[in-house]
């Protein structure tokens, strides 16, 4: 990924967050809310949460492989094997 795609990318999860935080906020501070709807919102956005960090983990861990498949390569020197031909 590019570096603009990833600063792209950090800013649409800070504006996410941002706006996650402060309604949740909200939420909690109102008081004409059941007890069982708080935790429940509050176990969803708990569990979106963490879906999104196992995404952006597995995101991470997945162009990492890719950096080394890419250094581990052999060059274009043809020393690679490129069938048998007899």
């Amino acid at each position: 990924m590019k570096k603009i795609d990833t600063l792209g990318v950090l800013f649409i999860l800070g504006g996410i967050a941002i706006f996650v935080v402060y309604g949740f906020y909200r939420f909690l501070e109102a008081e004409n809310i059941p007890w069982f709807i708080r935790i429940g919102t509050a176990a969803v956005v708990i569990g979106v949460l963490i879906v999104l960090l196992s995404l952006i983990r597995e995101r991470i861990m997945e162009t990492k492989g890719l950096k080394k498949e890419k250094k581990s390569r052999p060059g274009k020197s043809g020393s690679g094997n490129r069938g048998n031909k007899k």
